[in-house]
């Protein structure tokens, strides 16, 4: 999938605790063989994985995306889009997503086969398409929506 996927696995491989068997210590998914964890849905219940440590770390994760348009994204407005609200979310919301536990993939992270066609596996910032987020919580961000209701996105790591 290319170096942006490598540096939320490097991001968040840092900061959670080597259990030597994967992500959560449950998938079998091994960073040192070179494969991308992601963690297929739906999922069951599961211990969350220790998330990012500094705000540093989301901005390292949306430089990696800003540098490079990853495979199999062929929409490369819909990329330019991704960073531009990656960058008002992260100036905005930021440092609130970093104290309440969201993880750069909750943010920024794509199914590797088919990203954007996998909305369940998308990170908020390829949804907001120029939209704003009206509020944050350790579950959810309320998205504002153009004449309709605002929308709900729900984290996927979320605890509980």
């Amino acid at each position: 999938m290319g170096r942006y996927l490598d540096l939320i696995a490097a991001a968040e491989a840092a900061s959670s605790p080597q259990t030597g068997n994967g992500i959560n210590g449950k998938n079998g998914i091994n960073r040192d063989a070179g494969i991308i964890p992601f963690i297929p849905y739906p999922v069951g219940s599961f211990a969350p994985p220790r998330l990012l440590g500094t705000r540093d770390d989301y901005h390292a994760v949306l430089r990696g995306l800003d540098a490079r348009c990853p495979d199999r994204v062929e929409d490369h407005g819909r990329w330019r889009q991704a960073v531009a609200d990656g960058e008002l979310f992260l100036a905005r919301w930021g440092e609130q997503a970093r104290s309440l536990g969201w993880a750069s993939n909750d943010l920024f992270g794509f199914h590797p086969v088919a990203p954007l066609e996998r909305y369940d596996a998308m990170g908020l910032c390829w949804l907001l398409c120029g939209q704003e987020v009206l509020r944050l919580t350790a579950t959810f961000a309320t998205i504002a929506a153009a004449f309709r209701e605002p929308l709900t996105y729900y984290r996927r790591s979320r605890i509980g």
